[in-house]
């Protein structure tokens, strides 16, 4: 499915639930598709249910885990079929890669 928004979709990554989630039901009260990507599928497509159903706009999900750079390209990519055009990602994917904090 594809939709267009002028301002274009949203992209926010680790929106199942709290802050990404809070973020992405905002994003979508101001009239923007959103595209939620979360490592748990079934959690992403409930979230996208429920904000299209607060809001009257469109919201999906793709899994998506910021260990696999094949599947972030893929949910951008995704996003960008399904908004139309990406004009807004969200970055909310705690935690590294390469070590705690005072490691890095």
């Amino acid at each position: 499915m594809q939709t267009t928004n002028e301002r274009g979709g949203a992209l926010v990554t680790g929106a199942s639930k709290g802050i990404g989630y809070a973020i992405a039901l905002e994003l979508s009260r101001r009239g923007h598709p959103v595209m939620i990507a979360a490592r748990d599928l079934a959690n992403a497509e409930d979230a996208a249910r429920r904000i299209a159903s607060a809001t009257g706009n469109p919201a999906t999900a793709v899994r998506a885990d910021r260990a696999d750079r094949a599947a972030a390209a893929g949910a951008v990519e995704q996003a960008i079929a399904f908004t139309g055009r990406l004009g807004i990602l969200v970055n909310n994917v705690g935690g590294s890669l390469f070590g705690g904090i005072l490691d890095i």
